[in-house]
C-alpha cells in the first residue's frame, strides 16, 4: 500500500518564494472578513483555509469564532 506523500511546507521555496500556509495562518485575526479581504490576505491558500476554517455568515467568511 502507498503512503501518501507529505505536503510540503513552502510551496516554491527558496528565498522569495511564497510563505507558507502555518505563516499565513498565524497573521490572520479571528473575526470575519469579506472573500476579497480575505484572498489578499490568504493568497493561493485562500481555497485550503476557507474550506479547514471558514464559517459562512452573512456573506462574509469568519475564521477562528464560534458559531
Amino acid at each position: 500500500m502507498q503512503q501518501p506523500q507529505p505536503t510540503p511546507s513552502n510551496v516554491g521555496g527558496g528565498a522569495g518564494g511564497s510563505k507558507s500556509l502555518k505563516e499565513v495562518v498565524e497573521k490572520i485575526e479571528p473575526g470575519c472578513y469579506s472573500e476579497d479581504e480575505l484572498r489578499k490576505i490568504a493568497g493561493e491558500y485562500y481555497e485550503t483555509i476557507v474550506n479547514l476554517f471558514g464559517i459562512v455568515r452573512d456573506n462574509r467568511i469568519c475564521l477562528g469564532v464560534e458559531g
